[in-house]
């Protein structure tokens, strides 16, 4: 959908991955098309098909046993919808829940986008302080890594952005009391 958003087919193409994804045996690939469906369903405003499939395809991301990447993004994914449609205390409980899994597993591929969520939905909440530590953690993790990848810069960039102009003063952001961005 991003690479061609007016695509004619793409609601045929959604609707035949919707099929797919509720009727395939295959846990890790039913999560990777949910994965994408979401996206699709999120960006052209559909929450109520986004909701369903988040609501539907949940206890497959607590499931034991299961690869822990596809279970880390999904939790990626569930945040991000539920920031999207503003159910801050479910975003912040699947932040938790996949920063958990990171932690437990060693696999943090995705938590630059996790740690983002969590911000967002802290600074929804008006809760600068909690954003500040998600922040801050985020911080360690990108410093941690010898050479974060770009999207990981730019998940930190922008939500050092979001905590320096949360109390409204932008100056604060300007004068160098922000965290400084990454290069």
């Amino acid at each position: 959908p991003l690479r061609q958003p007016r695509h004619p087919q793409l609601a045929t193409w959604a609707q035949r991955v919707e099929a797919s994804v509720f009727a395939l045996p295959d846990s890790l690939l039913r999560m990777q098309l949910a994965s994408n469906l979401l996206i699709y369903h999120n960006w052209i405003g559909d929450f109520r098909k986004a909701g369903a499939i988040v609501a539907t395809l949940k206890p497959a991301r607590t499931a034991g046993g299961e690869d822990p990447l596809p279970r880390q993004i999904w939790c990626q994914f569930e945040a991000m919808h539920a920031w999207l449609t503003r159910e801050t205390e479910a975003c912040l409980a699947a932040v938790e829940t996949g920063l958990a899994l990171a932690a437990e597993t060693g696999v943090d591929l995705v938590n630059p986008q996790t740690y983002w969520h969590g911000i967002a939905a802290r600074l929804i909440l008006h809760n600068v302080v909690g954003a500040e530590a998600y922040l801050a953690q985020l911080a360690e993790h990108l410093a941690n890594h010898v050479a974060p990848p770009h999207p990981a810069r730019a998940f930190f960039n922008t939500a050092a952005a979001m905590v320096a102009t949360e109390p409204g003063d932008l100056r604060r952001a300007q004068v160098g009391e922000a965290p400084q961005p990454l290069p």
